[in-house]
């Protein structure tokens, strides 16, 4: 960034995140691509439990499935977005449900695989 100059004008209120704001921001930009938005259930060690705080909110619940395991039901939408965030978790984050996406998430794996 060459010739950077700092301007005196006043911020556009339309350009600023109030904190109040960034949950709905984040799901926004989480799903911009589009798609179906549905319930799914997700399946993931301890060691991923604040990558999920952060892509679904803090509120999100989770429910100890054993000593190293949680499962949350979270809102996803099917987006190119949403498979990319799986695809960089690996094998470690599973879907349990809806039976639907199981199955997509598979044939991606399957697909992504044999290419």
């Amino acid at each position: 960034m060459e010739h950077v100059e700092i301007m005196d004008e006043a911020v556009n209120e339309g350009a600023v995140i109030h904190s109040a704001d960034v949950p709905d921001f984040t799901s926004q930009a989480f799903n911009m691509y589009g798609g179906p938005t549905e319930s799914a259930v997700l399946q993931f060690p301890d060691k991923f439990i604040g990558i999920v705080f952060d892509q679904f909110g803090k509120d999100t619940q989770m429910i100890r499935q054993d000593d190293n395991t949680c499962v949350a039901t979270v809102k996803v939408q099917k987006s190119p977005t949403f498979w990319g965030w799986l695809f960089t978790l690996g094998n470690e984050m599973k879907i349990l449900s809806p039976a639907p996406l199981v199955k997509e998430w598979n044939d991606r794996l399957a697909s992504f695989s044999e290419g």
